[in-house]
């Protein structure tokens, strides 16, 4: 069995190419990867879930640390979830940093709120709770310690220390490991702010691969660029639900009252079918109708999409510069502590570290 620590700040301490080689190396054998983090960048944390999700071998998270923020949903793509008797766990809202005017502020915080209601939709379903509770525990930010992570469903099983259990000053220290993360990434606000981006397109566009088969084997530029007839067309099952939620839009329509029903069609109508847009947000218009989505999750969609468009031109222009030679910046330093660790101490002394000596 490989042990792979995730302990550090994902983005910078804990790496998507950093993972991405420590699962190389483990070349199918059974995993156990040890969480002690505060969080990091959505996207960054995005991609190591994926990488996480599609090992072949058997994946353990052994939460021996933190596990909040972005760090409490890592765990969740593993097979197995273990807590220590004294690990804290921490989730909450997607969070972020902009400047600008109202509307670039608005923007961002469509980028935000949809992302937030996604990554509720995937807690609610790996603990088994409402989605309602679970929102709710992020809107007020909330923490588990030992046992309660259990009962919160966010581990399958508790792992005795002989350390003394004290909530209060475990809480404590972990948001004070938050606050400093925070702090760190508040210098970094560029880079945060277009992880976030990344990730908006990256989460929507990648359920689409996952709910459509006939996306299947295609790369995400090809899964963009297929409208939603296309996908109707190669997957019949897909089809056959899309009629009924038309069907069902209709019938719901009826019972709410024509002009209830008339106001949405003209708001979500521009993106059925439309070939200006990935046919994620054709599905996510159906939704709306149908009411399995708010109007503030396409919204938010949207945004995403267009907020990548508008970056294109300018991250085409940096790659060009990169490629000349030419220096943009102070150069993000990245700690790459996702080898793979020999003997358990080694782990024990790097999650000292960030517990600040403890």
């Amino acid at each position: 069995m490989k042990i792979i620590p995730i302990i550090g700040v994902v983005g910078w301490d804990v790496t998507e190419q950093g993972i991405a080689d420590a699962l190389k190396d483990a070349n199918g054998d059974e995993v156990e990867f040890h969480f002690s983090t505060p969080g990091g960048l959505v996207g960054a944390g995005l991609g190591i879930g994926s990488q996480i999700r599609n090992y072949p071998g058997k994946t353990t998270a052994v939460m021996i640390g933190y596990a909040m923020s972005m760090g409490s949903y890592l765990p969740q793509c593993c097979d197995k979830r273990v807590a220590m008797d004294d690990a804290v766990f921490m989730i909450h809202n997607a969070r972020g940093m902009t400047c600008g005017d109202h509307n670039d502020v608005l923007k961002y915080g469509a980028y935000l709120k949809g992302l937030s209601s996604i990554i509720a939709k995937r807690l609610s379903k790996c603990s088994g709770n409402d989605l309602p509770i679970v929102t709710d525990w992020m809107n007020n930010q909330t923490f588990f310690f030992g046992n309660e992570i259990v009962d919160a469903g966010f581990a399958d099983e508790i792992r005795a220390t002989q350390k003394e259990k004290d909530k209060e000053s475990s809480v404590a220290a972990a948001t004070a490991s938050y606050e400093q993360a925070v702090a760190f990434m508040a210098k970094e606000a560029t880079a945060v702010r277009d992880d976030l981006t990344r990730a908006m397109a990256m989460n929507y566009f990648s359920d689409e691969v996952v709910k459509h088969p006939a996306a299947a084997g295609k790369n995400e530029k090809e899964v963009q660029q297929m409208n939603l007839s296309e996908l109707l067309s190669a997957n019949p099952a897909a089809k056959a639900e899309h009629e009924t939620a038309i069907a069902q839009a209709k019938s719901e329509g009826e019972k709410a009252g024509k002009e209830t029903m008339v106001a949405t069609i003209k708001q979500v109508a521009p993106f059925l079918g439309s070939a200006s847009y990935p046919a994620i947000i054709g599905s996510t218009a159906v939704k709306v109708l149908t009411g399995e989505a708010d109007m503030g999750t396409l919204t938010a969609a949207v945004a995403a999409v267009d907020a990548v468009r508008e970056d294109a031109a300018a991250t085409a222009a940096a790659a060009a510069t990169a490629a000349a030679g030419e220096t943009m910046g102070q150069q993000q330093q990245q700690v790459d502590t996702t080898k793979p660790v020999a003997d358990q101490a080694g782990i024990d002394a790097a999650v000292a570290r960030m517990k600040g000596g403890e």
